[in-house]
């Protein structure tokens, strides 16, 4: 049976590759949505939803959020390369977007962060008995006054993590779209809260436990949420763009 303790060993898996993209302004911190760190053969790049890629500013400064232990760092929008992915498959729009790092900028991140190699991720599947995981930051935040990195009000966004505790069912592998009911999730924040998970990873996950601990034994990267459909008491129902059509947009 899933418990929290799958829920632990989860989170602490996918917060290595999950940020947060939060507006800089004026107008104070706002979360636009989530995010994976991607490596292809290529480049390193922000992986996310292409409804988070459109609100991202083209001036000014972008905040990524690292932890909810208010790690973060913040970029010149000029810095980066936003791309809205191809269509794929005749599709009106694969609804997808990343961030193309420089080199540089992709430096900055790997002292607290890790990126997840898209030739392994995508082409891979787990073996046996495997469940959902969806990670991404939340809305919910706190604020402290301490000078850390190059926020002047640093804003912490909450890094939250979800499981279906059922086991995952077999599905036709050209559905482009995956629905995802999170029965178990890290934190409750509301409805409004639960929107900032727009943009994050979906993952694959397999689990091994003994009497003294439980990890996970197998982990891939499955998707990118695509909206949160509904909430509720007991559990936050996401939909999610399936491994297929992501690769083949990343690799278009």
């Amino acid at each position: 049976m899933i418990s929290r303790a799958e829920l632990a060993a989860a989170a602490l898996h996918a917060t290595d590759y999950s940020v947060g993209l939060v507006r800089i302004g004026d107008e104070g911190r706002t979360l636009f949505g989530s995010g994976t760190l991607i490596a292809t053969d290529r480049s390193r790049s922000i992986l996310t939803s292409a409804d988070v890629l459109d609100l991202l500013p083209s001036s000014g400064r972008l905040g990524i959020a690292l932890r909810t232990e208010l790690n973060q760092i913040s970029l010149a929008a000029s810095e980066l390369i936003y791309r809205r992915l191809p269509f794929i498959h005749g599709q009106a729009d694969s609804r997808l977007g990343l961030i193309e790092l420089s080199e540089a900028t992709a430096q900055r991140f790997d002292e607290r962060k890790r990126f997840v190699d898209v030739g392994v991720a995508f082409a891979g599947e787990t073996h046996g008995r495997a469940f959902w995981c969806v990670n991404g930051f939340t809305a919910k935040m706190t604020t402290t006054d301490l000078p850390l990195d190059c926020f002047d009000m640093v804003c912490g966004y909450t890094n939250i993590t979800g499981l279906q505790t059922t086991p995952i069912a077999s599905s036709s592998a050209s559905e482009k779209f995956i629905d995802v009911e999170l029965d178990l999730v890290s934190e409750q924040v509301g409805p409004e809260g639960f929107a900032g998970l727009v943009g994050g990873a979906l993952w694959e996950m397999q689990f091994v436990r003994d009497r003294s601990r439980t990890w996970i034994q197998e982990a891939v990267l499955s998707g990118v949420v695509d909206a949160v459909m509904d909430t509720t008491k007991r559990s936050v129902h996401v939909r999610c763009i399936s491994a297929k059509f992501a690769e083949e947009a990343i690799r278009t």
